[in-house]
């Protein structure tokens, strides 16, 4: 099945649910749960060693993500890099994962024989806030199957892979500490040095 049958097909079978009778807030409260799950469990079997996990969900739903805000968005999501920052943005709040989006590009950083350029999102009441402060208290100060990140990465992978197939991207969503705090992605795009 190609990338884009799976994506009408994802958005076909939601269409065609009775979705009159569903809680928006009930199923919010669901998803919360299911992916803090996820999470614990994952993290206990894998301890720190995320990064793997990361680019193995974005090479296997990378694409499906970005195509997916491609159809939430009207297609209005332009996919270049002098756009990066708004193509951020929209991704999130136009989907209605948050509220509120604020990306700034870090100073690039040399690590390990790469630069990184750098992102830092700051994401305002997002729809999985609440299973945030449950992570702290079981000792995450990370969320690496966030799925903010998740879609950030997949989206701005898209747009450098236009220039570079063998794009590869970090990702860290580091989690408030307190309740009034917001979530923090930084999102580094590794660069080989040129020798």
């Amino acid at each position: 099945m190609s990338r884009v049958a799976e994506v009408n097909s994802i958005i076909s079978g939601v269409k065609d649910m009775d979705t009159g009778w569903r809680k928006t807030e009930n199923v919010i409260m669901a998803v919360n749960a299911i992916l803090l799950g996820y999470q614990v469990v994952i993290g206990k079997t894998l301890g720190r060693s995320f990064g793997g996990m990361t680019q193995m969900l974005l090479k296997e739903v990378g694409d499906l993500l970005s195509e997916i805000v491609d159809k939430l968005t009207g297609d209005g999501v332009e996919y270049t890099e002098e756009n990066i920052k708004e193509a951020i943005r929209r991704s999130l709040v136009e989907t209605g994962i948050a509220k509120e989006v604020i990306i700034e590009e870090l100073p690039p950083e040399e690590k390990h024989g790469a630069l990184l350029r750098r992102f830092r999102i700051r994401v305002k009441d997002s729809m999985f806030k609440p299973i945030y402060s449950i992570l702290v208290q079981k000792g995450f100060t990370e969320f690496p199957l966030s799925p903010e990140g998740m879609l950030i990465a997949a989206v701005v992978l898209r747009i450098l892979k236009k220039s570079n197939r063998d794009a590869r991207l970090n990702m860290k969503a580091k989690l408030p500490r307190a309740d009034e705090e917001d979530l923090e992605i930084v999102l580094e795009e590794i660069r080989p040095m040129k020798r």
